[in-house]
């Protein structure tokens, strides 16, 4: 009888910390996939930026490149106009 007691008593413990245990497991369980979500949103964020950034790059490049033309372009005709002017 004593024996089955102390089993008894020994049983309701170890179900109570188990349950505190999986309890513990699920709360972080659910923390993982939150931190997972916000992982996977944040990637999205980070790719989109990253095609901005990617597109911002082209047009500066286009952009200079103009702005050189438009120096040389420039660069021309204050020449044309020191040769029309010396004459």
């Amino acid at each position: 009888k004593f024996v089955r007691e102390e089993v008894s008593k020994s049983e309701a413990k170890l179900g109570a910390d188990v349950g505190k245990v999986d309890a513990a497991l699920t709360e972080e369980k659910a923390r993982t996939t939150a931190t997972n979500d916000q992982l996977g949103q944040t990637k999205v964020a980070v790719q989109q930026a990253d095609k901005t950034a990617t597109e911002a790059t082209s047009l500066a490049k286009t952009a200079q490149g103009r702005a050189d033309e438009g120096v040389a372009k420039a660069t021309q005709a204050q020449t044309r106009a020191d040769e029309a002017s010396r004459r």
